[in-house]
Formats: C-alpha cells, sequence, structure tokens
C-alpha cells in the first residue's frame, strides 16, 4: 500500500473503510438493540465527517493531482490475442487495483457526502420498521459513495457505483410510501440500463487504452490514433450513460419516483449525493477523457442544460406535491451544472462544482424539513398545508431560509454558485443560452416563494392540533446543513482555494 503512518493517506483509507465499519458492527447486533443500531448509524458517519476534515485540513492547496493515493492488488487476469494472419496466439496481462486518491474536485464532494450523511443518519432515527434491515442497506449505500469519489481507476469506480443502485432499490422497495415498488423498480431499470452503457464505455476506454487507471487514460486517449467518429460514439455513450444519473431530460421520470415514495433520510441522500456522481462524471470522464472534442460540444450541452432549467422549473411551479416540488427543482438545478462545465473558462467550471456542492446541501435541507412537516402533519401537500410558522416557528423559519438558498439569495451558497455557472457561461460563445437560462433563475425564485408561502403563512388546520417544534435531535442536521450553506455562500474560498489547481489543470488540458 502506498502510504505511511501520519501523511493523510491512512485518513483516506479511513474514511473508505468506516462505512464498512458500521456495516460490519450492524450485522453483528441483535436486531432487538434497536437503539444500539441507530448509535452506530449516525455515530460512523460522525466519524467519516472527522475524518474529512482532516483530509481537507492536510490537503496541498498547490497540486493538481491525486493526494495521499493508496493503491493495493485487487484484480488480475490475462485473456487471449489472437494475431490470425501469423497464426500465433498470445496472452495479455491485466491489472486493476484498489486505488483511491482525492484531488480538488473529489474533496468538496466528499465534503459535503460525509455531512450530509450525517445528517441523514440523524434523520432516520425515527425509522421504526426493521431497523437492523434499514441500516445495513444505509451503510451499504455509504460504502458506495466513500468510494465513489474518491476511485483512482474505472473498476474501482464501478464497483462503488453499483453499491448505491444495490442499496437504493432496497431501501425504497423495503421503506418506501404506497409506490414504493413502481418507483423501484422504474429506478432499477433506468440505472441499470445506465450502468450497462457505463460499464460499456469503461470497457471500451480500456480496448482503446489498454489501462483503468484515470489520470493515465486522461493522456493516453486524447493522443491515441482512435478514429474521431469512433471517439465521438465514444463520448456520447457516456454523456447518456452519467445523464441517467444525473439525470438529464428526458432521462428523468425515475428521479420522480424516488423523491415522492423513497423515505426522507434516503432521499436526502439520493438528490443530496447519489445526483452528483453523474455531475462528477461528467467532469472526470467526459471532459477529463475528451478534451479535444468537448469544447465542440459545448454549445450542445450547454442547450441540454437549458432544456433540464427550464422544463424542470417549469414543472416545479405547477407543482402540487412538495416532493414534486424538490425533485423537479432537482432537475433544473443540474441544468447549471451542465452550464458551468460548458462555459470552459475557470468561473464556469468552479460554478458547477460550487453547484453540486451547494445543492448536495439545500436538497438534503429541503428533505429533512420536509420529513418533519409530513410527520406532524401527515401531508406534503400544498394546498393542505399552512400557517406553520405559527405552530412551529423554528421549523417554519429554516424551510424558508432553505427556500431563500435555493433560490440563490446573496450570502448564502446557492448564490455563489448560479453567480459563478451564469457568468462563466457568459463569457463563452454560448452567451444567448446564459442569457435565456435567466428565466430559469425567475422561475427558481417563483416556485421556491410559492413553496415557502404556502407553507408558513395562512392558518393551521385544526385537526392538527397542538404541533411540536423543532426537537433537539431534529434541531442537530438542520443547523448542521443550514450552517453549512451559510458558511459556503459567506466564504466561498473554504471550496475555492482547494478547487483553483485541479480546474487550472482540466481547462489546461482543454486548452481554456
Amino acid at each position: 500500500m502506498d502510504a505511511v503512518p501520519g501523511d493523510g493517506a491512512w485518513l483516506l483509507l479511513l474514511f473508505v473503510a468506516l462505512p464498512l465499519v458500521g456495516l460490519l458492527a450492524t450485522a453483528a447486533l441483535p436486531s432487538r438493540r434497536v437503539e444500539a443500531i441507530r448509535t452506530v448509524g449516525w455515530v460512523v458517519p460522525a466519524a467519516a465527517v472527522v475524518v474529512a476534515g482532516g483530509l481537507y485540513a492536510r490537503f496541498n492547496l498547490a497540486e493538481a493531482g491525486r493526494q495521499f493515493v493508496v493503491s493495493f492488488p485487487f484484480l488480475r487476469f490475462s485473456y487471449p490475442i489472437v494475431d490470425p494472419q501469423a497464426g500465433t496466439m498470445r496472452f495479455q496481462s491485466v491489472s486493476a487495483p484498489f486505488s483511491f486518491g482525492v484531488d480538488g474536485l473529489s474533496l468538496p464532494l466528499v465534503l459535503m457526502a460525509a455531512l450530509v450523511a450525517l445528517a441523514a443518519a440523524l434523520a432516520a432515527r425515527t425509522e421504526h420498521r426493521r431497523v437492523k434491515t434499514f441500516f445495513l442497506f444505509f451503510f451499504l449505500l455509504l460504502v458506495g459513495i466513500s468510494g465513489v469519489f474518491l476511485a483512482d481507476n474505472l473498476i474501482v469506480f464501478f464497483i462503488f457505483f453499483e453499491f448505491t443502485l444495490v442499496a437504493l432499490y432496497f431501501l425504497t422497495a423495503i421503506y418506501g410510501g404506497f409506490g414504493r415498488e413502481k418507483a423501484a423498480t422504474a429506478f432499477l431499470v433506468m440505472n441499470g440500463l445506465g450502468s450497462l452503457l457505463l460499464f460499456l464505455g469503461f470497457v471500451w476506454i480500456f480496448r482503446l487504452t489498454g489501462t483503468w487507471e484515470m489520470g493515465e487514460i486522461a493522456v493516453r486517449l486524447p493522443l491515441s490514433d482512435v478514429p474521431p467518429g469512433e471517439r465521438w460514439a465514444l463520448f456520447w455513450l457516456l454523456v447518456v450513460a452519467l445523464g441517467v444519473k444525473l439525470p438529464l431530460v428526458p432521462l428523468h421520470p425515475w428521479m420522480l419516483k424516488v423523491h415522492r415514495e423513497a423515505p426522507p433520510a434516503v432521499v436526502m441522500l439520493h438528490s443530496g449525493v447519489l445526483l452528483k456522481i453523474g455531475a462528477y462524471g461528467f467532469v472526470r470522464f467526459v471532459l477529463g477523457f475528451f478534451p479535444d472534442l468537448f469544447p465542440k460540444a459545448a454549445t450542445a450541452l450547454a442547450a441540454w442544460g437549458l432544456l433540464n432549467l427550464l422544463y424542470g422549473a417549469f414543472s416545479a411551479l405547477v407543482q402540487n406535491e412538495l416532493r414534486l416540488v424538490f425533485a423537479y427543482a432537482s432537475v433544473s438545478h443540474m441544468g447549471i451544472v451542465l452550464f458551468g462545465l460548458a462555459a470552459l473558462n475557470a468561473a464556469g467550471l468552479m460554478g458547477a462544482v460550487f453547484q453540486m456542492v451547494s445543492h448536495g446541501l439545500i436538497s438534503a435541507l429541503f428533505f429533512l424539513l420536509l420529513g418533519m412537516i409530513v410527520e406532524r402533519t401527515k401531508t406534503s401537500r400544498l394546498d393542505e398545508l399552512g400557517g406553520l410558522y405559527r405552530s412551529a416557528p423554528e421549523l417554519a423559519g429554516l424551510f424558508v431560509f432553505a427556500a431563500l438558498a435555493s433560490l440563490g439569495l446573496p450570502a448564502l451558497s446557492g448564490f455563489v454558485a448560479e453567480f459563478q455557472a451564469f457568468y462563466g457561461l457568459f463569457l463563452s460563445p454560448a452567451r444567448d443560452i446564459a442569457l435565456i437560462g435567466l428565466l430559469g433563475l425567475a422561475l427558481s425564485a417563483a416556485y421556491n416563494l410559492r413553496a415557502a408561502t404556502r407553507t408558513t403563512f395562512g392558518t393551521p388546520r385544526p385537526e392538527w392540533g397542538a404541533m411540536a417544534d423543532l426537537r433537539p435531535l431534529e434541531a442537530v442536521p438542520a443547523i448542521l446543513l443550514a450552517a453549512a450553506i451559510l458558511v459556503i455562500g459567506i466564504y466561498p474560498n473554504v471550496l475555492a482555494l482547494p478547487l483553483e489547481a485541479t480546474v487550472a489543470d482540466v481547462l489546461g488540458r482543454v486548452g481554456g
């Protein structure tokens, strides 16, 4: 293993291993020990937050490449290569080590994922059905999340990616609402198709480059003599495969079903973290592996982002179900990520990553608060809500805070992300698309304010009776997420400083 005690590599390995420790500890506990299982459920994510903070503290801001790299043997096999002309056959040896590392792109996402996972674990303390099974799949989901942003080769990335799919399927199918089975099936079908396309793309890349290592592929693939048509086919194959996960319109209906049916703690992780795997893949694989092709496709990708932005915003504006308002808002906000990537400049790429982190925190806060509201009122329909500020002013205040962050109020993380992404696109050849996209920001303000005012103002329904405000165990995760949103909004350098060197390196290879 390429690590020595105290150099940060052990911290990275610990971050990857912690969810597995939680999984094994939960498996060892009897099902009747519910409180012990719940305690493991939040203590392990809390430790992961501390470890992620340690990685951040030790991170070298001036270095663009992977840091704290750990690697050990995992997979080695040989396959035959036949030369029909010479009538010979030889065996090619292939190895795919388990290798992990962190750079300026993955570090902000690791921090966000750790914080959202802790908040989701605390929110999951209200789950009473088959608690042990829930936390087993919960930790399997965290195993996948912890590895996917740190994986340094394609095989490792794909393995951890599949862990997230398996875990989310069972968490939705077992613990979701009345339509949970249909939602889980839709999720499995679409994401299974996306995984198949992604795996085909990875195998195709290996055939062209002879390696699974991401860093080597980023160097070899642009310099290869692969015909342009084949490279374009591979480019768009990865776009569609990752577009299922992002999701891009029209590949998004499965996501709406999951948001509507999965339990709040699961949707917090799905909307907050798992959707960002698709966005991360766009930067790491599509932009990173095809720096020469991406500029030629940038305007088309910006237009696709505009479709997401406007379609999601218009749809969110007419929904009566809060879960669907936030689900369509996620579709819309992922369009802003594409805006930032398509800009191909420092402001845009920074904005794309900021948007991944900001949306992760804000959507997690929204679904955390929505779970509290539904527990108290037994509804999430806007026409049945109202008057929340009278009976639960702290809960109402946090809900309004989340809405203001989502619409991009200055001094909150949403403003920093959207400003950079739009500013970057304004500086690019796709300036007209950015101008049209401003309509999406206006619609964002409209649907967020509509959701906030209809939920918090008005007269409470008498059947609700005396409603409890935020309880201590509810306040902790909500305050953690709100504080992170505020810190990024006031001091964006907390994310910008680790990003700068990596962004410069990526754009240097693109020629931007």
